[in-house]
């Protein structure tokens, strides 16, 4: 597996694991107190997480920037 991108959940835990490099989603919990410790872990969270679904907050332009780098790879 090249990338693993999704919500902060077991899912990308155990891929970081395996040292898959990781796009994770967060939303109103701390990122630094519960990403993988991985050094090809890409943090994306929307910059206001107060009310519901922050996540929806994150643009797609957003989205595709965080994963650019890594689809880009040989």
């Amino acid at each position: 597996m090249d990338l693993t991108f999704g919500i902060d959940t077991g899912f990308i835990h155990l891929a970081a694991s395996f040292h898959v490099p990781v796009v994770g989603l967060y939303g109103p919990l701390e990122p630094w107190r519960w990403h993988p410790w991985d050094t090809r872990h890409t943090v994306l969270r929307p910059a206001d997480v107060s009310g519901p679904r922050p996540l929806l907050r994150l643009s797609v332009a957003e989205v595709q920037a965080a994963l650019e780098p890594y689809l880009t790879r040989p």
